[in-house]
Parts: structure tokens; C-alpha cells; sequence
């Protein structure tokens, strides 16, 4: 499946009764290396930000409806064809009454043969080295940007409760906005 033919598919399941949503699905790494970002700072004085290089780390996987603001999240130690299974199994249960349509990259844990997907979503690939095309990389920005630049984590408990507390303060219209998807 294309990514120019989601728009055709998603209009033949509403004429079959069906009632399908659009969901675009990435994960993202966090880690406690400090990431520096431009910073307003007095003219003529030295600025200094600390930092960490820590190696340690976790993901977040997300499945988000742009056009609904409607979305599933959650944190995994690891990626793997496994928790990938989890995760979809999870965002059938949420929506059992949809057919969804889930866009998204062609990692080795999305395309694993071994990957059990519910029988109410319908996987649609994006095109290969195109995460441009991929709104949920803007939730990635927005999260780092806002919650992550310029900060430095003791722990791996504390950087999860930030990235866990921006997450939970986005509302259904902040995931609109953030995700807008014009190409669809």
C-alpha cells in the first residue's frame, strides 16, 4: 500500500459501514545526554549549561490521529517485534468498534513477520527515508524542545517524568496542531 492510496482507502471502509481512523505511529529514544539548544542570555556575560553524558535510556511509542487529535502512548524499556506486538494490541483495544489505519516507517520491528496485528488495523507503509512525511516527528520536536533543551537529568526517573509530565499537559487540540498531516 502507497501512502497516495490511504486517502482512497480510508473512504472505501466508510462506505463498507466501517468506521476507520488515521493513525501515524513512530517511537522515539530518550537518553540522559544533554541536549543543547539556543538560549536567550544577558549580552557580555558567559553562559554556561550543564551537561551529562549518560548513555542510559527508554522509548516512547506513540499512535496519533491528526485529524482527531485522538492518540495512544506508551513507554517501553526496549524496541522489539514484542513490545511493537503490545502496542498494537493495545490501540485495538482502545478503538474495538474502528477500523484503524496505521501509517508508519518500515523498522525491522514493524516489519517483522513475527508481528501479530489485531484484526481492526490495516498497516500502511511509508515511503522509505521519509520521516518528513511523519507528523508524529513533530510531536518528537515539540516534546524535546519544550521539556528537554537545556536541562540536566539526574536520573533516568526524573527524565521519564518530564517527557511522561509534556505528554500528558498535550491536549486533543495541541495534537492536532502539533501533528497537522496537509498531505492526506
Amino acid at each position: 500500500m502507497t501512502l497516495k492510496k490511504t486517502k482512497d482507502l480510508v473512504g472505501s471502509h466508510a462506505k463498507e459501514g466501517a468506521e476507520p481512523i488515521v493513525f501515524f505511529l513512530d517511537e522515539a529514544r530518550f537518553g540522559l545526554m544533554t541536549t543543547i539548544s539556543r538560549i536567550w542570555a544577558e549580552k557580555g556575560k558567559p553562559l554556561k549549561v550543564k551537561v551529562k553524558q549518560g548513555r542510559k535510556n527508554f522509548h516512547f511509542a506513540a499512535a496519533v490521529s491528526p485529524f482527531t487529535g485522538e492518540a495512544v502512548m506508551a513507554p517501553f524499556p526496549l524496541l522489539c517485534v514484542e513490545t511493537m506486538a503490545s502496542f498494537l494490541k493495545l490501540i485495538g483495544q482502545s478503538f474495538p468498534d474502528k477500523i484503524i489505519l496505521l501509517i508508519m516507517d518500515g523498522a525491522g520491528w514493524h516489519t517483522s513477520p513475527k508481528l501479530v496485528v489485531p484484526d481492526n488495523i490495516r498497516i500502511v507503509k511509508l515511503p522509505p527515508y521519509s520521516p518528513d512525511l511523519n507528523p508524529i516527528e513533530k510531536l518528537w520536536k515539540h516534546i524535546r524542545q519544550e521539556a528537554l533543551h537545556n536541562r540536566l537529568f539526574e536520573s533516568l526517573d526524573e527524565l521519564f517524568a518530564a517527557v511522561s509530565d509534556a505528554l500528558s499537559r498535550l491536549g486533543v487540540s495541541d495534537l492536532m496542531r502539533i501533528c497537522a498531516c496537509h498531505y492526506l
